[in-house]
């Protein structure tokens, strides 16, 4: 075993010698059908466009990227995607968690290892990344506004004149009632919703 395999491993110990457990969340089965229904490419297009305003016609563009594993968090992340040099995280939620920026940044900074994983990070060259953005779809029972933004910088532990780190991420109401123009404009969204509202 290596000197970095070692301490991987002792990370991952507890005071007692016992290998720590870190706590996986159960995949919510409205998040699987969510993630199921947009996983095809004209489907999750057609859900680009509405929230994007956007009118793309060809599901080839699309370049998904989802996380199979994400490395901290030992979750998939929902959808994630590459268009127009653009890159698109989008995350359902059925449950309101003022963690979902952290959660986002941990995803991201993954996505960009791979994307970058054959490139030289050390020399002169710029090593350009598509600029991200970050969407919560929202479903739950507890509730919410139409839209709101969620910022890693709430999460901070002191307050700072001027953040050098930050991540919004937007939320969208899709419980029936709510965001009607967006759920006009994408059908399979708007069948979701009114799936969702009745369990």
């Amino acid at each position: 075993m290596s000197k970095s395999q070692k301490k991987q491993r002792r990370n991952k110990q507890g005071r007692s010698g016992e290998e720590k457990m870190y706590p996986v969340p159960n995949r919510n089965y409205k998040s699987s059908i969510f993630t199921m229904l947009f996983s095809d490419k004209k489907e999750l297009l057609g859900l680009y466009n509405a929230v994007s305003g956007k009118d793309y016609k060809d599901p080839g563009l699309l370049e998904v990227n989802t996380l199979e594993n994400a490395i901290y968090m030992a979750i998939k992340n929902d959808l994630s995607f590459v268009i127009d040099s653009q890159l698109s995280l989008y995350e359902h939620q059925s449950t309101y968690s003022p963690n979902l920026p952290l959660r986002m940044l941990l995803y991201l900074a993954d996505l960009y290892a791979d994307m970058t994983k054959n490139e030289n990070l050390y020399g002169k060259k710029k090593v350009k990344i598509p600029p991200p953005q970050f969407i919560i779809f929202y479903n739950g029972v507890e509730r919410q506004p139409d839209r709101r933004i969620l910022r890693l910088s709430d999460l901070y532990e002191v307050e700072e004149e001027e953040h050098k780190l930050e991540l919004e991420a937007v939320m969208l109401n899709v419980n029936a009632g709510h965001n009607r123009e967006l759920l006009q404009s994408c059908k399979t969204l708007a069948d979701y919703a009114e799936y969702g509202s009745s369990k």
